[in-house]
């Protein structure tokens, strides 16, 4: 099976590198393929799957491409939070891009105890989120309805995040990999949200509230 897919696409070339593959074979493959006569110039766009990368293995593509100065890598799709923040790194154009931040999905309906719910962008529920329930969000989640629940928020790691509720009391919020406890002066009966922006976390109630 090949670790390492060329297709010819219009403005350019898509390079597809199977996520399961062992690392060193793909760079050996990549190289291979690299050198062979008909990749002389153009626009390149790789695709990386779920692989998850660091630093020094993403490094050794950018080396390939850095002695092929006539091929122009000009965007990479990583579906891993930690690849993506690799390759911004090297490269600005790291696809799919956030666009579930600007149009978020909708849940309606009441999650009760037992239940769960998983979202890798932003999400809306409009409903309550009882006690026992789940919630795991890669962006910002709000409420329109009780948050009592467990949510996990903000998983991937990016950006500004926020948590809302109608009425915030949940059983377990974990922002960013922190578990947030809710200031005694902020009322679990009106409507209020967290913000985590810059590495800092504020609570604010909901105007109206």
């Amino acid at each position: 099976m090949e670790a390492v897919k060329v297709k010819g696409v219009k403005g350019g070339i898509k390079i597809v590198i199977d996520d399961k593959a062992c690392w060193s074979s793909v760079i050996e493959e990549l190289e291979k393929k690299l050198n062979m006569s008909f990749f002389n110039e153009g626009k390149v766009f790789l695709e990386l799957g779920e692989r998850k990368l660091s630093k020094e293995e993403y490094k050794l593509i950018d080396e390939l491409f850095y002695k092929k100065p006539f091929l122009k890598l000009v965007g990479v799709k990583a579906l891993n939070p930690i690849t993506r923040k690799v390759v911004k790194e090297f490269l600005p154009q790291v696809y799919p891009q956030e666009e579930s931040k600007v149009f978020p999905s909708f849940h309606i309906g009441t999650l009760r105890s037992g239940s769960s719910l998983e979202c890798k962008g932003n999400l809306v529920i409009i409903g309550d989120v009882n006690p026992g329930a789940e919630v795991r969000v890669g962006g910002s989640l709000l409420v329109f309805g009780a948050l009592r629940g467990s949510a996990y928020v903000g998983m991937e790691g990016e950006g500004e995040v926020v948590v809302a509720a109608l009425k915030l009391s949940p059983s377990l919020l974990v922002l960013k990999g922190r578990i947030i406890s809710i200031p005694s002066n902020v009322s679990k009966d009106k409507p209020a949200l967290i913000l985590f922006s810059d590495e800092k976390i504020s609570f604010q109630p909901i105007r109206g509230g």
